[in-house]
This record gives C-alpha cells, sequence and structure tokens, in this order.
C-alpha cells in the first residue's frame, strides 16, 4: 500500500472493506454499511431502501452513486463495477481461486493509482475505501472516493451559469496538469475532458482526474505515449473547443515540455493526425454499436422478428406501433410515401409521432442481400445511428425489426420540419419585399454552411436532393436560423474522401430540385459561401456542375395554393 497512509479493514453487508484513513479523515461508516442497499445493476437505487443515494452515471459496465446524508456538506461517490463480458466474469472466478494479488481488477487498478497518484501531487479525489463482495463464483466492487466540493464535469461547467470558464485560463490549467501528469510518468490512456472535474468555487480552474482504471505507472514516459495523451484529449475538445483553441493548448503545453518545444511543428502535426485518426475510430465504433449489446441499445428475438432497438423505446411500444401500422393499412389510410419496395407512415406513440417505414422484399436479390445483413432496412439503421453519433441532424432511428422477407425502421417523426422544396415556395415564391428578400439570402447561406459542414466531415450523400432535406425554421433568437435534416439517407457514405467529383454532383443533385424561384445570383450566394477556404477552380467547377446537371431529371415543383 501507500506510504503515511493507514488502511482498516472490516466487513459490513456481506462486503469486504479495505478503508483508507490517510490524514485523520476516515470514512462514513454508517453510509458504507448502506452501499450493499443500492439496487442491482441495471436499475436505479431504491429511495425507501437509500433515501441519501442518487443515481449520477451508469451504463453496462459501471454504475456511480453519490449517497449525502441529509443536511451534510460532503457526500461520497460509489462507483459500482458490473461483471459484463465473458472476460470479467474469467477474472472473477480466477479471484475467487488462485491467491490474492495473482490478478487485479479495474476498481484495484483505479483504487491503487488515486493513491500513488495523490501521493505524487496530482489532482485526484481522495480514495477512501474499496469493496468486494465474493458470489456465486463473481465478484462485486465498490470504489468509494470523496465528493470535491464545488466540483461538476468541466464540459457541463463550461457553459456553466453565472458566469462561464474563462477560455483562455482553462487552456492555461489544462496544460499545467497534462504536463504535471507526464512529468509524475503517468501514462492516461483515456485523457480526455470527459474524464476531468473542475471546482466551479475556485477563483481560477482547479481541475481534477476521474476515472483512472486506464492509468499506469511507468518509469519513463515515452515521446509516442505523450503524443497518444495529446491526441486523445484534443479529440474530446469538440465541440467546446476549435481548431484555433487546439492550436493555442499545444503552444502552452509546449513552454513546458521542452523535448516537445524542440520540434514543435513537427510534433504538433503528429497529435493533430493522431487526433483525426482517434476520432475516426471513435466514429466507427460508435456507427456499429447499434448492431450490439451495449449501454445505449439493446437486441431481442420474438419469433420470426430479430429486434435492435435503443434501451428506452421499449419491446411493447414497437409491436403496439406494428399493430397500429397493420390496422391502418386495412383501414385503408393514405402513406407519406409509397414506392415498389417501402411505405412510410406516420403513428402516434407513447412518447411522440413515430415514422415507421416498411420494406420488403420484391425479388431473390434483396432475399439474399437480407440473409447476409445488407439489408436496406439494416443500412439505414446504421447510418441514421452514423449521423446521429456524429451530430449530423436527421431523425433519430429507435428500432430495426427484421423478418425473414420484410423489416420495419421506426424512428422520430420530424412533423415540426417540411421538405426543403415546399419551403421554399411557400415562403420565397413571386415578388419578395426587402424582409423576405433578406431572409432567402440568409437561408441560403444556412444551406451552403451545412452542406459544407458535412463535406468537412466526410460525409458523402449520395442522394442529396432538396427532397430527402427537412428545414425547421429557428427562433429568431437561435444562431443560424434554420435547421436542416437529411432524411432518406440510405446511400450516405462515411469517412469517404470528397472528392472534387462528388462535390460538384451534390451540387448538381441540389441544382435540379431546388425551384427556380431560387434564382441565379442565390446559387452563386450559395456557391461562394460553401466554397470559402476550399479553393476550387470557380469556373471549372461550375462548369462540371452544369454537365452533371444536364444528366439528371429538373424536379418540376407544382404551384402550391
Amino acid at each position: 500500500m501507500n506510504k503515511g497512509a493507514e488502511f482498516h479493514t472490516f466487513q459490513e453487508g456481506g462486503i469486504l472493506w479495505t478503508v483508507n484513513e490517510h490524514d485523520g479523515r476516515p470514512p462514513q461508516y454508517i453510509l458504507l454499511g448502506r452501499i450493499e442497499a443500492l439496487s442491482a445493476p441495471g436499475a436505479s437505487p431504491s429511495p425507501e431502501a437509500t433515501p441519501e443515494a442518487t443515481l449520477v452515471k451508469q451504463n453496462m459496465y459501471r454504475s456511480v452513486y453519490l449517497l449525502r446524508p441529509s443536511g451534510a456538506r460532503e457526500g461520497i461517490y460509489v462507483k459500482r463495477y458490473n461483471t459484463r463480458d465473458w472476460k470479467t466474469r474469467l477474472l472473477s472466478i480466477c479471484q475467487t481461486v488462485l491467491p490474492s494479488g495473482a490478478f487485479s481488477t479495474q476498481a484495484q487498478r483505479e483504487w491503487q493509482m488515486m493513491l500513488e497518484m495523490r501521493e505524487r501531487g496530482l489532482p485526484v479525489p481522495l480514495p477512501l475505501a474499496l469493496g468486494q463482495k465474493k458470489e456465486g463464483g463473481e465478484i462485486t466492487e465498490y470504489l468509494v472516493t470523496q465528493e470535491i466540493q464545488g466540483g461538476r464535469p468541466l464540459v457541463g461547467a463550461y457553459y456553466g451559469t453565472p458566469a462561464p470558464l474563462d477560455k483562455e485560463a482553462l487552456l492555461k490549467a489544462l496544460a499545467l496538469l497534462t504536463v504535471k501528469l507526464q512529468k509524475s510518468s503517468i501514462f492516461l490512456r483515456d485523457f480526455q475532458l470527459g474524464n476531468i472535474l473542475v471546482n466551479t468555487q475556485s477563483l481560477r480552474p482547479e481541475l481534477y482526474l476521474l476515472d483512472l482504471h486506464s492509468a499506469r505507472s511507468v518509469t519513463t514516459l515515452k515521446i509516442r505515449q505523450k503524443i497518444w495523451m495529446l491526441a486523445k484529449l484534443l479529440d474530446s475538445f469538440d465541440p467546446l473547443f476549435d481548431s484555433e483553441d487546439q492550436k493555442r493548448f499545444l503552444e502552452l503545453y509546449a513552454r513546458g515540455m521542452p523535448d516537445f518545444r524542440s520540434e514543435f511543428h513537427v510534433n504538433a502535426e503528429k497529435v493533430m493526425a493522431l487526433a483525426n485518426r482517434i476520432r475516426r475510430t471513435h466514429l466507427r465504433s460508435r456507427t456499429r454499436r447499434c448492431m450490439k449489446e451495449s449501454t445505449s441499445f439493446a437486441i431481442e428475438n420474438h419469433d420470426s422478428w430479430k429486434i435492435y432497438r435503443r434501451r428506452d423505446f421499449t419491446t411493447k411500444e414497437i409491436f403496439k406501433l406494428l399493430k397500429d401500422y397493420d390496422d391502418s393499412l386495412q383501414e385503408g389510410s393514405t402513406e407519406i410515401k409509397s414506392t415498389s419496395k417501402t411505405r412510410l407512415k406516420i403513428l402516434e406513440g407513447e412518447k411522440g409521432k413515430v415514422c415507421v417505414k416498411h420494406y420488403w422484399c420484391n425479388d431473390a436479390m434483396d432475399y439474399l442481400k437480407g440473409l447476409v445483413g445488407l439489408s436496406r432496412a439494416r443500412r439505414a439503421w446504421v447510418i441514421g445511428n452514423g449521423l446521429v453519433a456524429r451530430g449530423v441532424p436527421t431523425a433519430q432511428p429507435y428500432a430495426l425489426v427484421e423478418g425473414p422477407e420484410e423489416a420495419f425502421l421506426l424512428s422520430l417523426a420530424l412533423t415540426d420540419c417540411s421538405r426543403l422544396d415546399y419551403h421554399i415556395l411557400e415562403n420565397f415564391r413571386g415578388i419578395l419585399n426587402p424582409d423576405t428578400a433578406q431572409k432567402k439570402r440568409n437561408l441560403i447561406i444556412a444551406l451552403a454552411r451545412a452542406v459544407r459542414l458535412l463535406h468537412d466531415k466526410r460525409i458523402y450523400h449520395g442522394d442529396l436532393k432538396a427532397c430527402n432535406i427537412l428545414v425547421e425554421e429557428l427562433p429568431q433568437s437561435a444562431p443560424g436560423g434554420w435547421q436542416f435534416y437529411l432524411i432518406d439517407y440510405d446511400r450516405v457514405v462515411f469517412d469517404s474522401e470528397i472528392s472534387l467529383r462528388r462535390r460538384a454532383n451534390n451540387f448538381a443533385q441540389l441544382h435540379a430540385s431546388i425551384p427556380w424561384c431560387i434564382n441565379r445570383s442565390d446559387r452563386m450566394r450559395f456557391y461562394r459561401e460553401y466554397s470559402r477556404g476550399l479553393g476550387l477552380d470557380k469556373k471549372s467547377f461550375l462548369r462540371t456542375v452544369l454537365q452533371f446537371s444536364a444528366r439528371k431529371i429538373p424536379v418540376l415543383m407544382e404551384p402550391i395554393e
């Protein structure tokens, strides 16, 4: 254990506790005795059993509770580690049959690292106790830490009231924390803003590190490990900090790290390149997460149906919506959209309106694609969740229901939005007064920025027509004026090079589908806003757009009365 620390062991409620009594601050034994009353993993704590407990965070791996007696200023945080997969279960079994110390669990590693890092003067919460409960060949573990007065998650506190944190002061604090951590030879693999607390009661930002199970103490921190930590941190900067803030952070960090400063530009490029790779890998993982059991998603089998759903969207509601869909077909109610392979209906769900898109097999090829997991419905489910993961406005997918010859995709119905082409015709057709004309110009600029942002994120929509974009007019106080939502995203491609040809194709798709009340000046305004900083050859690019447009069928809009 740690030098200068005093430890005491006792058993309470079937849990064997190791208690840190360092600095003469024994934990609140009454609260430790009540921890076993916390609900089992996957449920919220019972208010009757643990009135002091508040569930702070929960996922498949860990649950975090704040226990604070009524009227007390300080509480304790309890992190409960859940047995989650075969590796953890095997480790738990090994722990029960092998000598103590042969294997270390996440809880034990985090406990030891917190003690070691505090000894080195690093800002981490005070570890109070480590608990283990062995039952049925499995181990449930608890890590108890002291609550930090005034501590708030950095990401939430940055925009907090009454006054947001000063950006420059925060970047300096982050740089100093990084330097101190690396000079202490601590490699923190999961070094990100989401694992940092800030004391909002101090005059200057005081930062504290959390979730230290990925931390390791090394003899000498190698340059590649330093670059990894920096890249991981920069990857978490979005959306709080922009690219200029990232550069500023690296400059501040370099002041305290001579080896990094000696080849600053080379090292900074390595950090930025690695941060981009980490981001792409993370987004690919989040995109595919909807196809496996995870914190947010569940997979179930019911008769011949396989269901992929968000955990907050129940199976009961899914089957109710499918029954309502069948009933609406028998009643002969009209569809929002119907083709030879799909049908779209809007139905009333428990939490609001839900869009039900019905896919079916028309031929043997459709059937074979479904067998190998390449159906249009599954592709739409994965892409929709990928857009959400990348922060692209779209209809939130709720569930995918797959059968042998048909499938259903259930998603949020964007009933407050209208198709972009309809919105333009309804609001900007004919002779416009000065205010409406300015509003039209603002819409064009906002649309150009939205398309540019999509391409900057390396997202390509192969069917970017106006009818596949929904628009919502925001309140006057909201920045931007409009929000644009992508729909019919079966042909969306992620992490793809946005070549000149692809840019021109998207331009041509919009050019052919936008109503002609958007005149030449408006279309040139769209080009100028989109192309800022791209270095496009204007004449060559627009010539390519017109060539592509000539191959497309213009969408002729009927006047809206």
